[in-house]
């Protein structure tokens, strides 16, 4: 038997007509806090529209995982990187490159939803998984 959770949503803006139940990815032209219609199946997706929404309206999307503040370390984060734990302080981020061949396990953290400097701290959808890099 299946069991219903509850769906954690957060509040954006579309970056462009959006309709209901599309899945949505940042908006990396207008920014922070603006989501688009994925145009691939390789976009990062961070949820599914939950209304129709016309550019520039508010947008309720059903999110992947959940989202929380996390502080970036010297080389800084980009929105839409996927980050993982620092190499040089794991209690801070930072940008990891995938890649599907080598040896070396990394652990990904999630997606940065917002870019960042040193010391910022910046908002990150929680998608943990494991990469093979190089």
């Amino acid at each position: 038997m299946a069991v219903q959770r509850a769906v954690r949503t957060a509040s954006f803006k579309a970056g462009a007509t959006i309709a209901k139940y599309a899945p949505v990815k940042n908006d990396t032209v207008k920014g922070k806090g603006f989501v688009i219609p994925t145009t691939a199946n390789s976009d990062k997706t961070i949820g599914f529209a939950q209304l129709d929404a016309l550019e520039e309206q508010e947008l309720p999307v059903a999110l992947i995982g959940s989202v929380l503040k996390m502080r970036v370390g010297s080389a800084g984060v980009s929105q839409n990187d996927w980050v993982g734990l620092d190499s040089s302080d794991p209690s801070e981020i930072e940008t990891l490159t995938l890649s599907a061949t080598g040896t070396t396990i990394r652990q990904v953290i999630g997606l940065a939803l917002e870019s960042g400097n040193e010391n910022d701290y910046i908002e990150v959808l929680l998608q943990s998984f494991c990469d093979k890099t190089a």
